[in-house]
């Protein structure tokens, strides 16, 4: 596996790119895109921290479990001018020699400068390793608490209990309708009687019903992820689509016994297909017009534009 940030800088269709397609337009989703040479590297949102910590700890069971006996502490000095306690004691894992989880209360936001001094301290130390998270007490302990839930769930111990571990956070490079793709699968599992694979997604939520588990799968296109991450499994390990299944496991963030299980049949693997080569096209038409010195090719409906009760009409010439 690649480091996180290497990943994203590869310049090739994502699940996350198609989805910006669809919902920001082209001109919006090629600003964040690795495909823009001038794209600028985003500070993480809470939201996104707490993502990459639970998706590095769930493959780490034993962790998990023992969240305290696997916990060290150090002290470290801040910057003197960072208007944050001088000494403060960092709790901190050390996971697979690429990522450190530090636990440290820097409060609520990630946008305060306790959380920045924290970070610009042990990036100057070089103790800030590829992937590395910083996360409060809160935070942390949600997390573990998550992930015990899903453990315990009947659908998990069903599927990590009777196939093989293929692996975790496995890269691919594949084709989609001719484009350059890549997924990053959380887990791949395979049934070593039939041949069949299975490919596992976390997903956290703050929904409670399966109703509305459903309209957020529809709006983040989860859709288009199974197409393409069946594509990617299929191109690997030389198998066909009807040997590959793909799962969300869609857990609650406030209730986390609270998980649905989410697959897709043959119609939603159909619209994934149509919705992929649609946006794939259009963004990679603009993207040749970009390269070769149009710099508008992004800019989108170009054509009338309509403002609320106002009409668009040209202006008549003058006497």
């Amino acid at each position: 596996m690649s480091s996180n940030k290497a990943y994203h800088n590869i310049q090739a269709f994502s699940h996350s790119l198609i989805v910006n397609i669809r919902d920001k337009g082209c001109l919006a989703a090629f600003k964040e895109s690795p495909f823009n040479p001038e794209r600028e590297e985003e500070e993480p949102t809470n939201a996104l921290e707490f993502g990459q910590l639970y998706h590095t700890l769930v493959s780490h069971k034993d962790i998990v479990e023992n969240a305290d006996s696997f916990i060290n502490s150090m002290t470290v000095c801040l910057n003197p001018t960072a208007r944050t306690p001088k000494d403060e004691e960092l709790r901190w894992i050390s996971i697979d020699d690429h990522c450190i989880i530090y636990v440290y209360d820097f409060g609520l936001s990630r946008t305060n400068k306790a959380y920045g001094a924290m970070k610009a301290y042990l990036q100057a130390n070089n103790q800030w390793p590829t992937d590395s998270i910083l996360c409060n007490q809160e935070e942390f302990d949600q997390c573990v608490a998550m992930l015990k839930a899903l453990y315990a769930n009947p659908y998990y111990q069903a599927f990590f209990q009777n196939y093989e571990l293929v692996g975790t956070e496995i890269d691919i490079m594949f084709k989609c309708d001719g484009f350059d793709c890549k997924a990053r699968l959380d887990a791949l599992l395979k049934d070593t009687k039939t041949g069949n694979y299975f490919i596992i997604d976390w997903k956290t939520t703050k929904n409670l019903t399966r109703e509305q588990n459903q309209v957020c799968g529809e709006k983040m296109g989860y859709h288009i992820q199974d197409y393409m991450y069946r594509n990617a499994v299929c191109q690997k390990y030389c198998v066909t689509p009807s040997q590959v299944e793909m799962l969300f496991f869609m857990q609650n963030k406030e209730y986390p016994e609270v998980i649905y299980v989410t697959r897709f049949g043959k119609e939603s693997y159909d619209l994934g297909d149509s919705d992929f080569c649609q946006y794939a096209r259009d963004f990679d038409f603009r993207l040749k017009k970009y390269q070769e010195g149009d710099k508008l090719s992004f800019v989108d409906d170009c054509g009338i534009l309509q403002f609320g009760h106002y009409e668009t009409r040209l202006f008549e010439q003058p006497d």
